[in-house]
Order: C-alpha cells, then sequence, then structure tokens
C-alpha cells in the first residue's frame, strides 16, 4: 500500500468526520465488509484492521484519514496523539481489481 500512497495521483481526500473512536470505526468497517462483499468491491487491509481495532478499548480516540485516486480510496485509521496507524482499508470501486502488491505472508495475532 506504501507504493500505492506514493503514487502521483493519490491525494487527500476531504473528510467531514476525521475524528472517531476505535468502537464506532469497527462498528463502521464490521458494516463496510459486509457491504463491500454484497457489491463485490476488492479491497485489502480490513481484515487486519478489524482485528487491531476489535483489541483497542471502544473509547480509544482515533484519527481518519482518506487518500484518493480516481479509481482507489486509501482510509488510514491512527492514535490522535502519538500517530501511531492502527490499520488500514484499500478498496477499489465496484467490480475493479486492486494494484498488485505483495500480500503478508499471515494475519496477525
Amino acid at each position: 500500500m506504501v507504493h500505492w500512497a506514493a503514487g502521483s495521483a493519490t491525494a487527500f481526500a476531504p473528510n467531514p468526520f476525521p475524528s472517531t473512536t476505535a468502537g464506532v470505526a469497527c462498528q463502521r468497517w464490521g458494516l463496510r465488509e459486509i457491504k463491500f462483499e454484497a457489491m463485490q468491491v476488492a479491497s485489502a487491509g480490513l481484515p487486519c484492521l478489524m482485528v487491531a481495532l476489535t483489541r483497542l478499548p471502544a473509547g480509544e480516540p482515533l484519527r481518519q484519514e482518506i487518500l484518493r485516486t480516481p479509481a482507489q480510496v486509501l482510509y488510514l485509521l491512527h492514535h490522535s496523539e502519538s500517530g501511531q496507524i492502527v490499520g488500514a482499508v484499500l478498496h477499489e470501486k465496484p467490480r475493479g481489481a486492486l494494484p498488485p502488491f505483495v500480500k503478508p505472508r499471515s494475519a496477525p495475532q
């Protein structure tokens, strides 16, 4: 995903609600997971993000950044104070294909 984010067509997108909590983000992304499957939206990082969010206290403050290209969107969630990344999801438009990337060998424990 780093190569994707560094691309010349990638730009930060307006985000009307950048502040969230781990509990709200977990609920929102759980619903998007269902929606993505139903609409055949290719995504990367969603299972890892869900695991990371469930390990945080529900009230943990987070920030969400949105980066966009003409075909894909990247949502990055990080801790408000430290900036430490919690996770990211890259997704394509319905029935589109993601750019090639190297998948991790195993899911986080």
